[in-house]
């Protein structure tokens, strides 16, 4: 039902009818993402990818500038990664499934009854 400015033919204000089968209802849904997507003009649209590749270049540079540092600087790069792992393996190490958990408190509640 519409109150103003009615998409239906003949400027009909009502309309009742499946909305995936009826071609007029159909042609009312509106997807957000479709509907800006096809709004752009190729200058835009253009206009993203550029960023896009700007953005991708930058990282790479960076990249780039992080290898030269390890190539210039192998020990500090080593202890570094060194540390990374480290911390990796430190915070594996802490985290239990929920089964497991689950299993801990039942060995300690049928180890407090025998």
């Amino acid at each position: 039902m519409y109150k103003g400015e009615s998409p239906f033919p003949n400027k009909e204000l009502t309309r009742t009818g499946c909305i995936l089968c009826d071609p007029v209802l159909k042609s009312t849904i509106v997807n957000f993402f479709f509907k800006s997507q096809r709004q752009k003009t190729p200058q835009e649209l253009e206009e993203e990818a550029k960023e896009r590749e700007e953005k991708k270049r930058i990282k790479e540079e960076k990249k780039a500038i992080r290898d030269q540092q390890e190539k210039d600087n192998p020990g500090k790069a080593a202890a570094a990664k060194e540390k990374k792992q480290k911390n990796k393996k430190l915070a594996g190490c802490n985290i239990m499934s929920a089964e497991d958990k689950m299993n801990a408190m039942m060995a300690k509640l049928m180890g407090g009854q025998d």
